[in-house]
């Protein structure tokens, strides 16, 4: 009996072997997608510069501890003396955090408030006391004599926060006045304010007559000695370093986690496309001839005038 013509056509359409398939990633160049890489650019730019911003905070917060600590250790002396009137930007940077004293008579009619200002998550203000000293008539230290309770921009004295209208001694922290940020607040010009948006002692100075010292005492002891709980004294700084360090590795890990993560994204776009691609290769195309189906007698031949009807081996024919 003849046997069964064996094809030996080579199919065209199957991969050669061993061939790698390559993805296609020119649809990153489309303008969506260029969009998008500027977009990750900035976004890596941006937690970059947090990263370090934070980490310049640190730095900041650990030469303030350092300092303090530093200047805390010095002895007491009479404010006037380590910085006189007049004094240097020099020597009143070399005053901040110092503990320093000062004697004299508050110059009641010359206080002031400082508005915003928080104590254990509170609202309320700082009070301001300019203290004429007595060894020094016409020259005066600003006091920051405490905090006191306020829900709106206008605070009030509570009873019994008065100023002392004796002679007093006051120790206390010397600092640097505040200076105007670019997006703060303006105390006009021109005018004697009761309230004010900032401890600037520049501008402090224009509505009162003594001539201020270039730092403030931030009060920590007073004689005679306070009998009221307001004004509250406002504690010096924390010598804690914040949040910032833990805030700095929080950036850096997500700028990592951008770096792998897009051309990840990018990279899984590009393989769905490539799938999405071979899935619609496998749908016939319109005016296609479908293959014929398998007969259960027999493979089926090709020749050359086309299809060839099974072969029918001597087993198969009915007994």
């Amino acid at each position: 009996m003849p046997k069964a013509v064996k094809n030996t056509t080579p199919n065209t359409n199957a991969p050669a072997a061993g061939a790698a398939k390559e993805l296609d990633y020119r649809f990153a160049l489309r303008p969506k997608w260029l969009v998008l890489h500027v977009l990750a650019v900035v976004g890596l730019v941006v937690m970059i510069v947090a990263c370090f911003w934070q980490i310049s905070r640190l730095h900041e917060k650990q030469d303030r501890n350092a300092l303090y600590a530093a200047r805390s250790e010095e002895p007491v002396e009479p404010v006037a003396s380590v910085v006189p009137p007049g004094a240097t930007d020099d020597q009143v940077a070399d005053a901040r955090y110092r503990v320093l004293e000062a004697r004299g008579r508050y110059l009641v009619d010359e206080q002031v408030f400082v508005r915003s200002r928080s104590l254990d998550g509170q609202p309320g203000a700082w009070v301001l006391t300019p203290l004429e000293l007595e060894d020094q008539p016409g020259v005066a230290v600003v006091v920051s004599r405490g905090w006191i309770p306020a829900s709106t921009t206008t605070p009030t004295l509570p009873a019994g926060a008065e100023a002392p209208t004796g002679p007093v001694t006051v120790v206390g922290l010397a600092m640097e006045g505040e200076v105007r940020s670019s997006f703060g607040s303006v105390d006009v010009s021109g005018a004697d304010l009761a309230v004010l948006a900032r401890l600037d002692l520049v501008r402090l100075q224009e509505q009162v007559e003594p001539t201020l010292l270039g730092v403030y005492l931030q009060l920590q002891e007073q004689q005679p000695a306070p009998t009221q709980p307001y004004p509250a004294l406002v504690p010096p700084p924390p010598p804690d370093e914040g949040p910032h360090r833990s805030y700095a590795g929080q950036w850096a890990i997500f700028a990592v986690i951008w770096v792998f993560g897009y051309p990840m994204l990018v990279r899984r776009s590009a393989q769905r496309r490539a799938q999405d691609a071979g899935d619609a290769g496998t749908i016939p195309t319109a005016g296609a001839v479908p293959a014929p189906a398998p007969s259960p007698s027999g493979p089926a031949t090709t020749g050359a005038g086309g299809t060839i009807a099974p072969t029918v081996e001597p087993d198969d024919l009915p007994g």
